[in-house]
């Protein structure tokens, strides 16, 4: 019995992951799909810790170690929830772990440009974003002081290069006019990973959006 654990992009919803969890399914996969709130990447060290226990227990450690799972993790939010599940999963769960596929997700994670990302990207209307913004610049100036966003940020990559993980495969899809995510990053975070015996590969498209390669690049994707 295969398992995938889907991880939905920020603000998406169960409707938008149908497709990827049908194609996992039609592969015969029993399937989990994860559509984590912003407060993961915002308040990794509270909110998205415990989130990831919640996803870890979910995986749960089946009884036949055959009994595989691959991750699919869908943008900066995806990731943030892939890398909390991942510190909270046992040895015996991550041995479990057969391949990972990165879409569209950040090689590393800057707390402050994902925050300003939410407050730009999110808010169209020009009279809320005269007020939301200040409002989130000034959490974010208070939630810098903390020291914790230097601390998550390393805590990301540390856990995508992960010694345990180096013998799983990490299939990394990035759109080369990606302006959500800059694709240089994750290319980085695959070389240093190869440089340290793990396998990942890079597929890159000129002519994708973010997230949308699963939808326009389909038949090559899959």
């Amino acid at each position: 019995k295969m398992r995938a654990a889907v991880y939905g992009w920020m603000n998406c919803q169960m409707r938008h992951l149908r497709k990827v969890v049908k194609w996992w399914e039609s592969r015969h996969f029993e399937t989990i799909t994860i559509a984590a709130p912003p407060q993961d990447i915002f308040f990794p060290e509270w909110i998205g810790k415990e989130a990831g226990k919640a996803h870890a227990k979910e995986i749960g450690t089946p009884d036949d170690p055959s009994n595989l799972i691959f991750f699919h993790a869908f943008s900066g939010q995806g990731g943030a929830g892939l890398v909390h599940t991942l510190r909270a999963m046992s040895s015996a769960q991550k041995s479990q772990i057969a391949g990972i596929v990165l879409d569209s997700v950040p090689g590393s994670m800057d707390v402050p440009s994902a925050v300003r990302g939410f407050a730009s990207g999110f808010i169209s209307q020009p009279a809320l974003g005269r007020v939301a913004v200040p409002i989130f610049k000034s959490g974010l100036e208070a939630y810098e002081k903390t020291g914790l966003t230097r601390s998550w940020e390393e805590t990301y990559v540390d856990t995508l290069l992960a010694p345990e993980l180096l013998e799983v495969p990490y299939l990394i899809f990035q759109a080369e006019g990606d302006e959500v995510v800059p694709p240089g990053a994750m290319a980085d975070l695959a070389r240093r990973r190869q440089a340290l015996g793990g396998a990942s590969e890079v597929v890159s498209w000129a002519r994708a959006q973010h997230v949308g390669m699963f939808r326009d690049q389909h038949d090559e994707y899959s």
